[in-house]
């Protein structure tokens, strides 16, 4: 089963609401994830999942953007519990390089 995710990025303002309208879809097995996208700025949310996009396809937009997740290291072959593990990985990398560029850390060097 192919993991994906969807993003959107939204005013600074409308982030807290946006992520509690999608927070019942943590229920189905779907990660929720924000980060600043710059200092003061707009924030990026993304929702991690596999499989079926349907239910998150009907919580969000047509403006949200989708992107297949590679197989990485062979992780396609592992079952439901090692994928949400790899999923849950990429959404904390996500996190954590949003607040590294809000304490000003140079990501690209």
């Amino acid at each position: 089963m192919s993991g994906w995710k969807t993003w959107r990025v939204f005013p600074a303002s409308q982030r807290l609401a946006r992520e509690q309208e999608l927070e019942p879809l943590s229920e189905f097995g779907f990660i929720v994830t924000s980060h600043e996208v710059s200092r003061d700025g707009p924030w990026r949310i993304e929702i991690f999942g596999q499989g079926d996009k349907a239910r998150v396809a009907a919580a969000v937009d047509s403006k949200w953007q989708w992107e297949e997740l590679p197989d990485i290291d062979g992780v396609g072959g592992f079952g439901l519990v090692e994928r949400g593990q790899q999923l849950e990985a990429a959404a904390g990398r996500s996190v954590r390089s949003g607040a590294e560029r809000h304490a000003g850390v140079d990501l690209d060097r």
